[in-house]
């Protein structure tokens, strides 16, 4: 079975890197995957981009959706021309593209749909939710109604995300739910944690940074630790956001969140934000309600306290694990965990890794 991953998966989101590799490391024998540009060496290979050049057209009756499948008609034409290049098996197109109904091949080909979150959702949610931005998601949502539509098979990277497909879209059928281990770093890749120094107590210091990681959107609350740092007694308190800004047409959410909570500071995306501040004097507080984000669980296995709200949905991970981590609904003083409770999770999350790692692609290959 050959199966081609509609993505650029080198500048996929992190999670999603992980989805793929993980999937591809551990899948049977005579199952192949394939992905746009570069892929991960011996694993998924990647196909290389052989368009002529001229961009393809976006067609669409609406108007806002032509203006919406404009603004990826270079994803477009490089699928246009990479899928002729091979027959395969499935096209598996994640959410966040939702034109799964524009590139259906025919009945050989299975279409698979895997849900990280719904681009509609998002922009709903979002800090610039006035009567400008509505015809534009519900652009997206025509979009992606017609794309659930067309899916032989739709995967969910979480139960909270289908628990919330299944609401937004009114979907009554089947829907298939990974392990969730698969989007975490597999152990080969996992991050090596130095062992630390053998004390129950944190750093004696008067600093302490909160930090938010991950998308700056309305869904993600990364406005909501200046709320968290009530429950800080220290005076040198700093508040950090590190991640993507989500742009809503002419404004970005850096901006907005610039003026919810000017003294939080905004930092460039970085890859390796957990190498730029201390674990020892750090919390890592994520405040919002996604339904798929497992960067938490990232900072838990790179040794820094977590601060997670309720509605997140990786809070079940959490919990199944048996990690120690601080509630954001919490009205208690909030201070990082010692360092022994922080090398503790550090050794649940490795067990549970190694514990979940025995042929996780196979709930998908027995869908297809």
């Amino acid at each position: 079975m050959h199966v081609l991953i509609a993505d650029y998966c080198f500048v996929a989101p992190e999670i999603t890197r992980h989805f793929y590799l993980n999937r591809a490391q551990a899948t049977p024998s005579g199952q192949t995957y394939s992905c746009f540009g570069s892929g991960f060496e011996g694993v998924v290979r990647g196909i290389p981009n052989t368009q002529s050049g001229s961009r393809c057209t976006a067609s669409a009756e609406n108007v806002v959706e032509r203006t919406i499948l404009t603004q990826y008609a270079e994803w477009f034409e490089h699928l246009r021309s990479s899928v002729p290049l091979d027959d395969f098996d499935v096209i598996e197109v994640p959410s966040y593209y939702p034109f799964a109904h524009l590139i259906k091949k025919g009945p050989r080909t299975r279409l698979r749909l895997v849900l990280h979150g719904m681009n509609s959702h998002l922009l709903a949610a979002g800090y610039e939710n006035h009567a400008t931005l509505f015809e534009y998601v519900r652009g997206w949502q025509r979009l992606e109604v017609a794309s659930v539509a067309s899916a032989d098979e739709i995967v969910a990277a979480s139960l909270a995300e289908k628990a919330s497909f299944e609401e937004q879209f009114g979907y009554s059928g089947d829907v298939t739910v990974p392990s969730p281990f698969l989007f975490l770093p597999s152990l080969a890749s996992a991050p090596r944690i130095e062992p630390l120094a053998a004390t129950n107590s944190v750093q004696q210091t008067d600093a302490l940074n909160l930090i938010y990681v991950g998308p700056l959107d309305g869904v993600h609350e990364p406005h909501r630790l200046s709320e968290v740092r009530r429950r800080v007694s220290r005076h040198n308190v700093n508040l950090k956001a590190y991640g993507p800004s989500l742009k809503f047409r002419a404004n970005e959410s850096s901006s907005i969140i610039r003026t919810i909570a000017p003294e939080i500071e905004i930092s460039q995306s970085s890859a390796t934000w957990w190498e730029l501040e201390d674990p020892d004097i750090t919390i890592v507080v994520y405040p919002g309600r996604a339904t798929v984000n497992w960067l938490p669980l990232h900072a838990v296995m790179r040794g820094y306290t977590v601060c997670l709200s309720d509605r997140a949905g990786c809070k079940q991970m959490f919990d199944d694990c048996g990690l120690e981590y601080a509630r954001v609904e919490d009205t208690t003083a909030l201070e990082p965990l010692p360092r022994a409770v922080r090398l503790e999770n550090i050794g649940r999350m490795l067990s549970a890794l190694r514990s979940n790692v025995a042929s996780p692609s196979a709930e998908l290959g027995e869908h297809a």
